[in-house]
């Protein structure tokens, strides 16, 4: 895509009455693309590359919505409701979509030691006794 200034200086160079081999050799831009500019009257506009197509799950997204909104969090679970409700798109599509409602993980309890060493005192005293 050209820049701004580019576009002008294209525009520029041909009023001057340079070839389109010449602005092309000069910018490093090709000569199609300078034939294009030359006979464009504004700014060419960048084309987006992704079709604002309609999603697969575009129908389902309410009902996750209010499924969330009720406090479902185990969300294979809401996927395999909507799979029931007829969706037939991808998990990754379903991930990308729940994603900013998941919340943060908690902090996991951490084992502590003494309950450790109380197991393996219980265990050394129930093999002594079965020595014997």
């Amino acid at each position: 895509m050209v820049q701004t200034e580019e576009f002008f200086m294209i525009r520029e160079l041909f009023q001057k009455g340079w070839l389109i081999t010449a602005i092309s050799d000069e910018t490093g831009i090709d000569p199609k693309t300078i034939r294009k500019y030359i006979k464009s009257d504004e700014i060419p506009k960048r084309k987006s590359r992704h079709a604002s197509s309609e999603s697969k799950l575009d129908p389902y997204k309410e009902y996750l919505k209010t499924r969330k909104k009720e406090g479902t969090t185990n969300f294979s679970v809401l996927f395999d409701e909507i799979e029931g409700l007829g969706y037939e798109g991808k998990m990754s599509i379903f991930r990308d979509f729940v994603r900013p409602y998941r919340t943060s993980p908690k902090i996991q309890a951490t084992l502590r030691y003494e309950f450790l060493l109380v197991n393996r005192l219980k265990w050394i005293e129930e093999r002594l006794a079965n020595m014997k």
